[in-house]
């Protein structure tokens, strides 16, 4: 009978131990998921960001065209 009763307890904790395993390696996983999403979030306003600074740098970069023409001055020939 008492033999009986500790193979219970044991049953009942190895499953539970393996259901613990389970969740833990669950958790683990989608900490890596909920991290590259996050990256994926912060990765497309870095892209529009630079979209952006490389269009503001080529308008710019024309401006400096039409004015060097304007008064004729090129830039130096290395």
């Amino acid at each position: 009978m008492e033999n009986n009763l500790i193979q219970a307890v044991y049953t009942i904790l190895g499953i539970a131990a393996i259901i613990g395993a389970f969740k833990g390696i669950d958790w683990l996983i989608s900490l890596k998921y909920k991290t590259k999403d996050d990256c994926e979030k912060c990765r497309s306003k870095i892209i529009e960001s630079i979209t952006f600074d490389k269009e503001s740098l080529a308008r710019l970069e024309t401006k400096v065209d039409l004015l060097l023409e304007k008064f004729e001055l090129k830039p130096k020939e290395d």
